[in-house]
């Protein structure tokens, strides 16, 4: 039971007379609350929480700037007015690794965009203006006088008649096996034409859409001949190649997760052991860099919000996040539909189903509650090597 609540500084502090002994879980009253390494702040939290459910208290620390220290992991220590201790047992924490769903997203109509941080900010007429890219996530439509406005995920608010959707991608990975490489992935954004020869000349039979995948026979020069249907040619410049792996990292164990990177071919293997289990069709850049790395920081979900810059945008809730190095990493991407080709900034892009998809697959697991989380002794991360050829 909450017994007091008082003011100091900035921050509300709640204390309880629950007996230390009688303590077995907590939870969050409001917000997304930082979680330590050790029982102190740090510049960079090890993780966040989020959500209704009452998450496990293994111990209680000492006194910190906003009540306690409780330990609700291994590693993971949280000093907070809003965690609030209780008697419940532990419990009903959402799975945001694999519950969450973010839904349609959104694209600016005209060339600048008016979003409101807060209700208060939208009565007061103060409004954020944005240029240049921008993707939003409405949650919920909202009534104000006869208009409709958008909440958006993180709590901002949109006029709905200056956005409208993003078109969905149609881009997909496949689970395969060592003996089904190679196979292709048409890209670009039209239909993509198949021939038969001719005698010295190539017949045009047909068409297949983008993001189509065909089982490869062989590679000629120019030209890709496929295994069905029989002697059926594709031009080379407009497929992706998922081949054969040249070299199994030997670092891995016989049974570990680890993903490779083909950035010449824009393709990503999912690899247990020694064993490909799905390939992935990607957008990446010259500047992506090559090396062998771990996942060393995991996110559901996170706003990239780069105004300031004179390639200026504004993304919200970019979705299941891992980075590698530094900031570069592998994520969803809502904003285009050229997968196959040199796109970004040094990150590598996926299809918003296959970014989950990936995210699942790579270590540190989240727990229940958990929408960020980075790597550490006891959660190490998921091995990455990236490689040109």
């Amino acid at each position: 039971m909450i017994s007091l609540l008082f003011l100091s500084g900035l921050s509300i502090i709640y204390t309880t007379k629950i007996p230390d002994a009688e303590i077995r879980s907590g939870y969050i009253l409001k917000g997304e609350p930082r979680i330590y390494p050790k029982k102190f702040f740090t510049a960079e939290e090890y993780g966040r929480i989020k959500g209704s459910g009452f998450f496990p208290v293994l111990e209680k620390g000492p006194k910190c700037k906003e009540g306690f220290w409780y330990r609700i992991g291994t590693d993971a220590w949280i000093c907070s007015g809003w965690f609030i201790p209780s008697r419940s047992n532990p419990g009903g924490n959402f799975n945001w690794s694999k519950g969450f769903n973010p839904g349609r997203y959104y694209k600016a109509r005209q060339n600048r965009t008016e979003i409101y941080p807060t209700l208060g900010h939208l009565n007061a007429g103060k409004p954020r203006r944005l240029r240049l890219l921008r993707g939003f996530l409405p949650v919920e439509t909202i009534f104000i006088g006869n208009f409709p406005w958008y909440r958006l995920f993180e709590n901002g608010y949109v006029h709905s008649n200056a956005v409208e959707p993003w078109p969905v991608s149609a881009n997909r990975s496949i689970s395969v096996k060592n003996k089904e490489l190679p196979l292709l992935f048409t890209s670009g954004k039209k239909e993509i034409p198949i021939y038969r020869k001719a005698g010295k000349n190539w017949k045009e039979t047909g068409k297949i859409p983008t993001y189509s995948i065909r089982s490869v026979k062989t590679v000629i020069n120019d030209w890709v001949l496929l295994k069905a249907p029989k002697d059926t040619w594709i031009k080379r410049e407009d497929v992706n190649i998922a081949f054969k792996l040249p070299v199994f990292n030997p670092e891995v164990k016989p049974d570990e997760n680890w993903i490779d990177v083909n950035l010449k071919e824009n393709i990503v293997y999912a690899v247990k052991g020694q064993n490909v289990v799905r390939v992935f069709l990607v957008a990446a850049s010259d500047e992506t860099p090559i090396g062998t790395y771990r996942i060393y920081w995991k996110k559901v979900w996170k706003t990239f919000d780069r105004q300031r810059q004179k390639e200026a945008y504004f993304l919200e809730t970019v979705p299941f996040i891992l980075y590698f190095k530094e900031s570069y990493a592998f994520h969803g991407a809502y904003w285009h539909d050229d997968f196959g080709r040199i796109k970004t900034h040094g990150c590598i892009n996926l299809s918003i189903p296959d970014a989950k998809w990936l995210f699942n697959f790579a270590s540190p697991n989240l727990p229940d509650g958990w929408f960020s989380l980075k790597s550490s002794n006891t959660t190490s991360g998921t091995l990455v090597r990236i490689r040109r050829n």
